[in-house]
């Protein structure tokens, strides 16, 4: 059986009905719909109350906890018969995720006034923004992919989630790319970066240069065919040094 999706002004009127009761209506939800709701409640919090424990500072708490429901979620949604590729491009779909099934969820993760992340900004939907970052990043398995995402934080999810969007989503390049973006051999090339950002006051990493390198040279280049297969390509992107100023 297929989900549910409401229409955009249904959703947004559900929206301000919550942020003015806190109420979650229960009632009209379908069966898939409650077992989405089902496996935040029985997720969220305690995920949140262990990394709360982990000694991290609040970012990278708020990282931590959005990476482990990701993963979670992730499998949970594809391991759900009447899921499939038509509801994770939808972003209908998701809005009615984030405003009907968990406005509890995404209030006490953003804020009761957040409406980006409950349907205001196609990309920054919460539930989307979680399905799609473990996507983009999967590796074969959780663990795998936990792995390789870590070391992250935030704004790593904001530039890997809301750009694909504009080129497109390749997601052999993505999962490739977010792999060798943790070999060891970038390390200094981020420390360097994260000083010059520091002496100049600007919010500037490894990833974002990369990231909005590959959006321009995705007009002339497909990384399937660049010399060294996506591999090549990727180094091309990564090698920034010659470019710092």
């Amino acid at each position: 059986m297929g989900y549910q999706v409401m229409e955009k002004d249904k959703i947004i009127k559900a929206y301000e009905d919550f942020a003015n009761n806190g109420t979650v209506k229960e009632d009209y939800l379908d069966s898939n719909h409650k077992a989405i709701r089902q496996f935040f409640l029985d997720n969220y919090q305690p995920i949140k109350q262990s990394v709360d424990e982990s000694g991290e500072s609040k970012a990278k708490k708020m990282y931590l906890l959005d990476l482990e429901l990701a993963l979670r979620f992730y499998e949970f949604m594809n391991s759900q018969a009447g899921f499939d590729d038509l509801y994770a491009s939808n972003y209908m779909f998701w809005r009615t995720i984030a405003v009907f099934d968990i406005p509890d969820i995404v209030t006490d993760r953003w804020g009761a006034t957040a409406k980006d992340h409950f349907y205001a900004k196609n990309t920054r939907v919460y539930p989307y923004v979680l399905y799609w970052y473990a996507k983009l990043c999967w590796q074969g398995d959780k663990e795998k992919t936990k792995d390789v995402l870590l070391k992250n934080d935030e704004d790593v999810v904001l530039q890997l989630v809301e750009r694909t969007n504009k080129i497109g989503t390749n997601l052999d390049f993505y999962r490739t790319f977010m792999k060798d973006y943790q070999d060891s051999c970038y390390d200094e090339t981020k420390k360097e970066i994260l000083s010059l950002a520091s002496k100049e006051h600007k919010t500037m990493t490894l990833f974002r240069i990369a990231m909005v390198k590959n959006t321009s040279k995705l007009v002339v280049f497909r990384p399937e065919f660049y010399p060294g297969g996506i591999e090549g390509y990727i180094r091309m992107l990564l090698d920034v040094k010659g470019e710092l100023v």
